[in-house]
């Protein structure tokens, strides 16, 4: 028909024009793509849709932590205005390698942002979010909870400078972030703002501890939202971009 050769003509236009390494291209252009060139089988304008917004959403521990650090806009707008219309738009489309990222990309936004979505958010993947988001603060919550008696063990160990002021050390108003989410919970963010008056060798062995349950954490977090490891979500996207 007319209105399908119109429509197929402005896709071609769109994909001469999309340039997939432009961290500017709106968001909104980015998340209809994607879920349109997946409607009508355009699969090297889904392809580079897909590696643009993987460049932005990392899948290893340290490199998740050092985009939401830095907290770089994209897609022209702030990083944290993205995660849900990109956990819609993926989850629309059926791009299995993206979901357990944007899941925990998700889960990092307040509840009230989250809840403003319901309609326009598909319901199944409405209630992994909000399952895999309750399951992720429990655990994170547990990392808190533990942190004072740990902390304990650790202050004034054999490397210790200062036994004495650091055996009287105590963690201070970890209430304060209760409710955090993963990637506000670093080790030493916590330990500079809530366990002060402490050596630079007790800092880092506490900074330690936080991290490795931290990373650990971060390996159990696909299973919440459904999915298996990292490993096999990088493996299926190198498998979908080859």
């Amino acid at each position: 028909s007319a209105t399908r050769t119109l429509f197929y003509s402005r896709m071609i236009l769109f994909e001469s024009y999309y340039h997939r390494d432009d961290k500017d291209t709106p968001l909104d252009v980015v998340t209809s793509l994607l879920v349109l060139s997946t409607k009508y089988d355009f699969k090297d304008l889904r392809k580079d849709v897909v590696f643009q917004i993987s460049q932005h959403y990392p899948m290893t521990f340290e490199d998740f932590d050092g985009v939401n650090n830095y907290g770089d806009p994209i897609f022209g707008l702030q990083r944290y205005e993205c995660a849900l219309p990109l956990l819609r738009a993926v989850f629309k489309a059926g791009v299995d390698a993206l979901l357990p990222i944007l899941f925990l990309s998700g889960a990092c936004q307040v509840i009230s942002s989250i809840l403003r979505m319901p309609g326009s958010m598909d319901p199944v993947c409405l209630n992994i979010l909000l399952e895999g988001r309750e399951l992720l603060n429990v655990r994170i919550n547990a990392i808190l909870i533990d942190l004072p008696a740990e902390a304990q063990e650790i202050l004034g160990g054999p490397q210790c400078r200062y036994f004495e002021g650091c055996r009287k050390a105590r963690f201070e108003d970890l209430s304060h972030i209760a409710q955090s989410f993963f990637y506000q919970i670093q080790g030493g963010a916590v330990v500079d703002s809530h366990l002060r008056r402490i050596c630079r060798d007790c800092r880092f062995s506490v900074l330690e501890a936080i991290e490795d349950k931290r990373e650990a954490l971060w390996e159990d977090i696909p299973s919440m939202f459904g999915y298996t490891r990292w490993g096999d979500a990088r493996m299926k996207l190198r498998e979908f971009l080859e």
